[in-house]
């Protein structure tokens, strides 16, 4: 049976070990500050140490007035402060990818510098729905549906609480938070799906379309990960030879021939994300298991990278060829 949705205060009770040193990422929304909040309330009780991490991403003017509102909210609960100021012109990469990666490094190495025991974030179950869908919406496999845990030390206790919870405890516990207002702009796919596609769903068909979405999600997250981790052992074995090397291609292959089509795709996902970094789509994959079974002489990726098969090896090219 599936776990039922939260309350703020089960969540923490829950979710989160006592006595343990935390930092948690504060954005100064509602979401955030209702966590920081919940945390702070508990903390004599549950003997929390809290420490707080905010990344000025400077997208946008208001930045500066989110990171002086969470500043000030430590500052009144007595707890440490610490932030950092991004560039964006200082990259070329997706925004959204790359604010990610300096946001999670931020948070690591603030747990190092506090002797921090976890990192805290507050996506909801209504992340999780918004995700799905978006993903959905977009044709995207229904992979990385909720956000992955980089190790252990990464907790999400709001992850079965819903937004509509958030909001009643905010309200009935007058918490204060910033609102964002790009928002509200609803150019952005993840804004459209909150503001016009969740409400109409309530409306129309079901008024907890949020839990019943967020829960398929979980489920198909859970078999995601258990069908990928059939593949571990051939990750293992394909890390042992030169990547592209006869052999790695022999082992590759032999061993997806063996396998059903519907978990095939799943190997070749595994094992190039473990080079390139990345996940690669389902179709891509699939013409990546016809190279080195033979059939096609290339196959082109994203970030101006290709794959070729010469000599009996398969060879990676950045920069094209």
């Amino acid at each position: 049976m599936s776990r039922p949705f939260i309350s703020v205060k089960r969540a923490v009770e829950t979710e989160v070990p006592s006595g343990a040193r935390l930092v948690v990422g504060v954005s100064g929304g509602i979401d955030s500050s209702v966590l920081l909040h919940a945390l702070a309330d508990h903390s004599k009780k549950r003997r929390f140490h809290i420490e707080v991490a905010h990344i000025d991403h400077g997208l946008r003017d208001s930045s500066k007035r989110d990171a002086l509102f969470v500043k000030d909210a430590c500052e009144s609960l007595g707890i440490g402060f610490h932030l950092k100021k991004l560039d964006p012109s200082s990259t070329d990469e997706n925004i959204e990818a790359w604010g990610r990666k300096e946001r999670y490094a931020f948070y690591d190495e603030v747990r190092h510098k506090t002797k921090g025991d976890y990192i805290l974030t507050a996506h909801t179950a209504d992340d999780v729905a918004e995700t799905f869908l978006m993903r959905l919406l977009s044709n995207k496999e229904l992979y990385s549906i909720i956000p992955k845990e980089l190790s252990r030390k990464w907790l999400r206790p709001f992850l079965l609480v819903t937004r509509s919870e958030i909001s009643r405890y905010a309200k009935e516990h007058g918490v204060r938070y910033v609102e964002d207002p790009t928002n509200l702009d609803n150019s952005f796919l993840r804004n459209k799906v909150r503001n016009t596609l969740i409400p109409f769903l309530k409306e129309n068909f079901d008024p907890r379309i949020v839990e019943v979405v967020a829960r398929a999600a979980k489920r198909l997250h859970q078999d995601a990960l258990a069908l990928d981790a059939l593949w571990d052992g051939l990750l293992e074995e394909s890390l042992s030879c030169e990547f592209g090397s006869r052999k790695w291609r022999r082992l590759i292959r032999d061993r997806l021939n063996t396998a059903s089509p519907e978990l095939m795709w799943r190997a070749i996902r595994k094992i190039f994300k473990n080079k390139l970094g990345f996940n690669l789509s389902r179709e891509k994959c699939e013409e990546i298991s016809r190279l080195i079974n033979g059939d096609i002489k290339g196959v082109e990726l994203s970030g101006n990278l290709s794959l070729r098969a010469e000599k009996g090896e398969i060879k990676l090219y950045y920069g094209g060829r």
